[in-house]
């Protein structure tokens, strides 16, 4: 079975297809951190002096950097996904905790640990 989709890129994948499935993922995490620029790495040194700080990390506590440095989550768009992507200095933890941005719904967000690199 395919998708039915608009996009060329999907429309001929299975539907259930693990390696696919991270092999977009991936693609479309570089595309977005790559039109997101500088604003990227701005954003992965600000997680990265947090995880210097408190070791643990949430996606949430870079924004409330961001935005004490008048940083939009706009600007960052989809490269949000690039936050932790850093190769060999972030670890996901199986911990998870509730947002608090008001935009996140109060959504689970894991939590990240910081083991340098």
């Amino acid at each position: 079975m395919t998708l039915q989709t608009q996009n060329s890129t999907t429309a001929s994948l299975p539907l259930f297809d693990l390696v696919a499935a991270v092999a977009l993922r991936d693609e479309g995490i570089a595309v977005a951190a790559e039109n997101a620029g500088s604003v990227v790495l701005t954003v992965q040194e600000i997680a990265r002096e947090l995880g210097r700080r408190q070791r643990f990390v949430t996606a949430d506590d870079v924004q409330r950097v961001m935005a004490e440095r008048r940083i939009s989550s706009k600007e960052l768009g989809n490269g949000a996904g690039s936050m932790f992507r850093a190769r060999g200095e972030w670890r996901k933890t199986r911990d998870r905790v509730n947002s608090v941005r008001i935009a996140a719904h109060c959504r689970e967000i894991p939590v990240w640990e910081y083991v340098g690199g």
